[in-house]
């Protein structure tokens, strides 16, 4: 039922491709199908729809250059509710742009798939319906990024253009105070900055209805909003919590917990940058 209810799609990527002078197409290289190749990882069947000779994509930066010149930061929000951001300064080089077509394909939403987790929150009994995992337009660069730059495919898909966002003050600033360990938890090594709510960030990541697309359960909720029980059952016994629901295990390492458990028993407070470091710290 859900595959055939998605043969004509609740969602489209028109607002892309009605930009014009935004657009150019490129012959699919290997980095660019290995992005669809693992994409369709879990069914690559479903890859074989496409002939993969060349796709059309939507320059980021002659957008920003265009509404908010000289905006140093770009915040992307997909439809998921999660949010990356972007240094331009330093992700320029790379040419950024979102892939919005592929071969005679005009809706990226074409390329999805189907799944359910076996509970929305570990600490309830509640099961949402079956959800859609689509890739939609999605960030990309044309030039190879390396590894300390790379961003999850999970956060870079499903963008509308209305979830692009830029700025001149930079998103990270707030948190350039905390210590190194908590840092880490949060942005490189298990992301919560880009699913939870922290400071003045609020991301809400959240699963897709398969039958519209629209929001429906899990949702990413502050970090500082979890009963205690449920954090320490987070922090402590990963592997349980996300075989409990059905997902990979996000387990921070050992040597970070005491620092980010103190943290946020302070109530995960932000604070005004000291030193700042090079490059702000981006996901992994």
């Amino acid at each position: 039922d859900a595959h055939f209810r998605w043969q004509h799609l609740p969602l489209d990527n028109d607002e892309y491709r009605s930009r014009f002078k935004y657009l150019k197409s490129y012959r699919v290289d290997e980095r660019t199908r290995s992005l669809f190749e693992f994409f369709f990882r879990r069914e690559p069947y479903l890859a074989k729809q496409w002939a993969m000779q060349r796709y059309t994509a939507f320059d980021l930066l002659a957008y920003r250059d265009d509404i908010a010149p000289g905006h140093r930061y770009a915040t992307l929000r997909n439809r998921r509710g999660q949010e990356i951001h972007l240094d331009l300064e330093t992700y320029a080089p790379f040419e950024p742009y979102i892939i919005v077509g592929l071969d005679d394909e005009t809706n990226m939403y074409r390329l999805h798939w189907f799944y359910k987790t076996l509970l929305q929150y570990s600490w309830e009994d509640a099961v949402q319906d079956l959800s859609i995992r689509a890739l939609g337009p999605a960030l990309h660069f044309r030039r190879s990024l390396p590894s300390d730059l790379t961003i999850p495919l999970l956060l870079r898909s499903a963008i509308p253009l209305d979830g692009i966002e830029f700025t001149r003050s930079d998103p990270f600033a707030e948190i350039r105070g905390l210590a190194p360990a908590v840092q880490k938890v949060i942005t490189r090594e298990n992301r919560c900055f880009y699913c939870h709510a922290i400071g003045t960030r609020s991301p809400r990541a959240h699963h897709m209805r398969a039958s519209d697309g629209a929001p429906q359960g899990g949702y990413g909720l502050p970090l500082t909003a979890y009963r205690e029980d449920v954090m320490k059952a987070f922090i402590h016994n990963q592997t349980h919590v996300a075989e409990m629901i059905g997902m990979s295990p996000n387990r921070i390492a050992d040597e970070h917990i005491a620092t980010f458990e103190a943290w946020l028993e302070a109530g995960a407070p932000t604070q005004p940058p000291t030193q700042p470091p090079e490059r702000p710290p981006q996901s992994e």
